[in-house]
Order: structure tokens, then C-alpha cells, then sequence
């Protein structure tokens, strides 16, 4: 799926009646470094702006070189944030 490089780009996918899955995808970044980009899981309630959704979050931070991972209940709550992950535009990342 190419969802573009628009700000607030949440697509979403699934059931109510999912209980235990495995997700893998493929994440591609679009040049801006100053947003992450990845997966939203479990969401509800989605809204406007970044955090507009209860669910968990799992995203590449290309400004800390590492992943983000944390929840949005309409404000944003960072779980961890392990480094070790390098940017580079056009770089497939799964």
C-alpha cells in the first residue's frame, strides 16, 4: 500500500474480533527525517492529527535513529524508544 507523503495519513484495516495476529510490513520513508512513520495497532476512536486514535503505535524515528513505540489516547504516551535504527530515504525497513 503507497498511502503518499500527507501529513495524517492513517489508513486502517481489521476486525473488532482479531484477538492474536502478526503483522509485517514493509515501511518506506518519504524524505521528510522529521517524522516517523509506521503502524498503528489495536486503534479505535480515530480522529484528526497524529494522536487522534486510542491504539498502540511501533515507527521508525529517523531524528533519534531508532524506533518509537508508545500509545495515543488522544495525546501521545512513549513506551520505549531503542536506537539503532539509521534512516535513509527510499530504504525499506521491515
Amino acid at each position: 500500500m503507497s498511502v503518499g507523503s500527507r501529513d495524517n495519513i492513517k489508513p486502517m484495516t481489521g476486525e473488532q474480533q482479531w484477538k492474536d495476529y502478526a503483522v509485517v510490513a514493509r515501511l518506506t520513508g518519504t524524505g521528510k527525517a522529521e517524522r516517523d512513520f509506521g503502524i498503528i495497532l489495536r486503534a479505535s476512536d480515530i480522529g484528526d492529527g497524529s494522536d487522534g486514535y486510542k491504539g498502540y503505535y511501533v515507527g521508525i524515528n529517523a531524528i533519534a535513529e531508532g524506533l518509537n513505540i508508545g500509545y495515543a489516547d488522544g495525546g501521545w504516551n512513549g513506551i520505549a524508544a531503542p536506537g539503532g535504527i539509521t534512516y535513509e530515504e527510499g530504504k525499506h525497513t521491515n
